[in-house]
């Protein structure tokens, strides 16, 4: 039996009490049956018994993986799907190594360079319905590689080497080919790595850092870590505010000193994310849509430099993330994960590269459980409209939800909450639909301007993914039967 993982501080004498007990039993109803299952599977080979694919894109959802293989003497870009295994994408006329850096949202598009074809190297794009063609260069780059699409697939973000030897970033659409981005850098140009959802940032490298692209404000640097004198970008989330990767002390005598994971935000600049305990420096791989979940691997500094992957939110810190899956209930017999290669944009899903039975093995984790909220169905008017019932954050583990009741009537009055862990859509006789299907409900008093709960959620992994629909029901004189009704409320337990 789980302990309470909503527990409200209520200033109301007995109701706290109360209201504990009975959510308590939903938690005991629901324990197992509404959490989220974690699932990890193996990245075939391209050919049977053949040498593992390396991936290198996830798409959305978790279900495609792109990377590349050797196959013969030749390396091969690999399409990988949940459903299908792995598939060779085949390379330019003339190539004769390919290699698969990005995926769209939908897995249909994907995006890398070849190498050893007749130009010497170039970027390409395959899609599902037209194959693989060359993206050539109208810039005059000698070389060019593409490392990432947008969720899209309608913007590709890479860079190309001049005549010079130096290296410059580019965006390329179907309809407006290559466009160079503007450049922050006076020595050695800048190289992409990563792009947004819709295109509209992209982030990379530059002499002595990284920076941001938007398409808004042009281009920024990011800034470095303090002391360091060096960074490399990783990824970038949705909206472009939050970038991840690593910041670095080198000198020409002593070589790298001090590495570490970076998170940086628009807000709040660059910041150190640390290291796992016992190690000595880490990097950042990859960041989610909404920029709460950074993912990397740290390393210890005896020989060999072992690494372990891990996984940041604010909430939890840096977690080792062998042990932190192992939590959630996941099955990892026979596991090494290895290296974290990044993670999808909803959280749900992250790839790597480690070992099965002791075997180098790409690999896939689907089922993640990202905190969320979301209103659902129609409310019934009362005196002054349709109440609000809304949480203000999502319902992180280990931190306090607030769930704003609005008032739709002119006087204090009383609300009943209903709680459940299923949605419905059933008319009331006092108008309105009943959208969620109770498994308790209490009644808080309810002033004039409405009113906040305060839930405080633990941090234990085991609730992982539960779902709770929430509905208030206000008493109103104004109402046409005296009674107003929120819009549904989900709530979804997460990180």
């Amino acid at each position: 039996m789980l302990s309470n993982p909503l527990k409200r501080s209520c200033p109301t004498p007995g109701l706290a009490v109360g209201r504990a007990v009975a959510i308590a039993a939903v938690i005991v109803a629901v324990n197992g049956a509404h959490a989220v299952a974690q699932t990890i599977t193996a990245i075939g080979p391209l050919v049977p018994l053949g040498p593992p694919v390396v991936p290198a894109g996830l798409n959305s959802d978790g279900t495609v993986v792109v990377g590349w293989a050797q196959n013969g003497v030749d390396l091969r870009a690999v399409r990988w799907t949940s459903t299908g295994g792995p598939q060779d994408l085949g390379a330019p006329p003339g190539a004769v190594h390919a290699y698969a850096n990005g995926v769209s949202g939908d897995g249909l598009t994907v995006v890398g360079d070849e190498h050893g074809g007749p130009n010497g190297g170039g970027a390409f794009l395959w899609t599902s319905a037209g194959g693989m063609q060359e993206l050539g260069s109208s810039l005059g780059f000698v070389t060019s590689n593409v490392t990432a699409v947008s969720e899209d697939g309608v913007t590709v973000a890479g860079s190309g080497q001049d005549s010079n030897g130096e290296f410059h970033s580019f965006l390329w659409t179907s309809a407006g080919g290559m466009q160079l981005l503007d450049s922050l850098a006076l020595f050695g140009g800048e190289s992409t790595v990563n792009v947004n959802q819709d295109g509209s940032a992209i982030v990379g490298n530059m002499f002595g850092g990284v920076f941001l692209w938007t398409s808004t404000a042009g281009m920024q640097n990011l800034g470095l870590l303090p002391g360091r004198n060096g960074a490399v970008a990783a990824d970038v989330n949705s909206d472009g505010t939050v970038a991840v990767g690593n910041s670095y002390s080198w000198s020409g005598s002593t070589g790298f000193t001090f590495i570490d994971a970076f998170g940086w935000t628009a807000s709040g600049g660059m910041q150190d994310l640390g290291v796992l305990p016992g190690d000595g420096f880490s990097y950042s791989t990859g960041v989610n849509g909404d920029g709460s979940i950074v993912v990397g691997n740290s390393y210890s500094l005896v020989a060999g430099y072992v690494g372990r992957a891990f996984l940041w939110t604010p909430v939890l810190g840096m977690v080792e993330l062998n042990a932190h899956l192992a939590a959630l209930g996941l099955d990892l017999t026979g596991w090494d994960l290895g290296e974290v290669k990044g993670i999808s944009v909803d959280g749900s899903a992250l790839f790597g590269f480690g070992t099965l039975n002791g075997q180098p093995t790409g690999w896939v984790v689907n089922g993640l459980c990202e905190a969320s909220w979301s209103n659902y169905g129609i409310g019934f008017p009362g005196t002054l409209g349709i109440p609000s019932l809304t949480a203000q954050g999502d319902p992180v583990l280990g931190t306090t939800l607030n769930v704003y009741v609005g008032n739709s009537a002119t006087t204090a009055t009383i609300a009943a909450i209903l709680v459940g862990t299923q949605p419905t859509s059933v008319p009331m006789g006092k108008g309105g639909d009943l959208l969620v299907v109770p498994l308790i409900t209490f009644l808080i008093p309810l002033p004039v301007g409405g009113t906040t709960l305060a839930e405080d959620i633990d941090n234990d992994a085991a609730l992982c993914g539960l779902e709770f629909f929430v509905q208030s029901l206000v008493a109103d004189r104004g109402a046409a039967k005296r009674q107003s009704a929120s819009a549904g409320l989900k709530l979804v337990l997460g990180y």
